[in-house]
C-alpha cells in the first residue's frame, strides 16, 4: 500500500507537469516490480497456508483486501493509457458494496492517501530484498537448484534482528531455504557454511556441506569448464583468421556474443569449483 501511494503521488505530479514518461514509468514500476514481482510472490506462502488459526485467517483476509485495492487503483491509474483493456479487466473484478460505478471511464481517478505511506516498512522491505539477492547469489555460486539449505544470519543491531525475524517466512520462500536463524553477533560460523556480507550490519551463512556430493560436483563442473574452454578456443581461432573480415557483420556480432557467453560459463565454473574446494 505504501508503494501504491508512491505511485499515485508520482502519477499526479507527472500529470501536473506534463511529464507523461514519469506517469507511465510510475505505473509500470508499480505493477511489475512492486506488485507482481514482490507483493504477490510474498503473499503465496500466506494464501497457501491451510491452517484455520485466527492469525493466519486474518493475514489472508488482509492480503485479499490489499490485492483488491492494488488491482482496482492500479487499473484506474492505467485507464487513460489503455482504456479498453482496463475497462475489460475492471469489469472482471467484483465491486465493493458501496461502489456502484458502472465504468472505469467515469470512476474517480486515484487520489493520494498519505496514511498509506510507511517509510519504515519500505526501508525494511528494501533491506530484505538485499538479503534475498545475496542468498540467491550464494545459491548460484554453488549450483544449488532444488536443495533447500539452512540459513543463518549474524547481525549487529537489535533492529536488524527484529526485521529479519519478522520477514522469516518471506526470506525462506524467496530463497528456497528452511526457516532462517538470526543471531545477534554470532560467535562462530556454523559448520559447513558459506558466508557473504549483506551490509555492515548483517552477514549471511548458508549450509552447503552435506547437500551435495562435492567431489562429484567438482568433476562435473571441471568437464563442463573444459568443454567451454575448447569451444571458446575454437571460436576464437576462427575470429582471428586472416579471412574473418569477409564474414558478414551479423555473424561477427553473433560470434562475439557467443564468445562472451562461453567466457562467462568458464568464469562461473571456475568460481563454483573454487567455492566447493573450500569444503573438501
Amino acid at each position: 500500500m505504501s508503494k501504491l501511494e508512491t505511485a499515485v503521488t508520482s502519477v499526479d505530479q507527472g500529470f501536473k507537469t506534463y511529464d507523461f514518461s514519469q506517469v507511465t514509468s510510475a505505473i509500470y514500476n508499480f505493477w511489475l516490480y512492486d506488485y507482481c514481482d514482490n507483493y504477490l510472490e510474498s503473499l503465496k506462502p500466506v494464501m497457501s497456508n491451510q491452517s484455520t488459526d485466527s492469525e493466519v485467517v486474518s493475514r489472508q483476509k488482509s492480503g485479499r483486501e490489499v490485492v483488491y485495492t492494488c488491482v482496482d487503483v492500479g487499473l484506474r491509474l492505467l485507464s487513460p493509457f489503455m482504456p479498453f483493456l482496463t475497462e475489460e479487466l475492471w469489469h472482471r473484478i467484483p465491486r465493493r458494496p458501496e461502489d456502484k460505478t458502472e465504468s472505469i471511464c467515469i470512476a474517480q481517478y486515484p487520489q493520494s492517501v498519505p496514511t498509506w505511506r510507511d517509510d519504515v516498512i519500505e526501508k525494511n522491505v528494501k533491506f530484505v530484498q538485499e538479503v534475498v539477492s545475496t542468498v540467491r547469489r550464494m545459491r548460484a555460486s554453488f549450483g544449488l537448484t532444488k536443495q533447500k539449505p539452512k540459513l543463518y544470519f549474524s547481525v549487529t543491531t537489535q533492529e536488524t534482528l527484529e526485521t529479519l525475524n519478522s520477514f522469516g517466512e518471506t526470506l525462506a520462500f524467496f530463497t528456497s531455504s528452511t526457516d532462517p536463524e538470526v543471531k545477534l553477533n554470532m560467535d562462530s560460523v556454523p559448520e559447513g557454511c558459506s558466508v557473504e556480507i549483506v551490509n555492515e550490519n548483517c552477514q549471511a551463512y548458508m549450509t552447503v556441506k552435506g547437500l551435495v556430493n562435492i567431489e562429484e560436483e567438482i568433476t562435473k563442473l571441471t568437464k563442463k569448464k573444459e568443454k567451454s574452454e575448447a569451444d571458446h578456443a575454437k571460436l576464437l581461432k576462427t575470429t582471428q583468421a586472416a579471412t574473418y573480415a569477409k564474414v558478414p557483420e551479423a555473424k561477427q556480432k553473433e560470434n562475439s556474443a557467443k564468445l562472451e557467453t562461453l567466457q562467462n560459463e568458464i568464469n562461473t565454473a571456475e568460481n563454483t569449483i573454487a567455492n566447493y574446494r573450500k569444503f573438501l
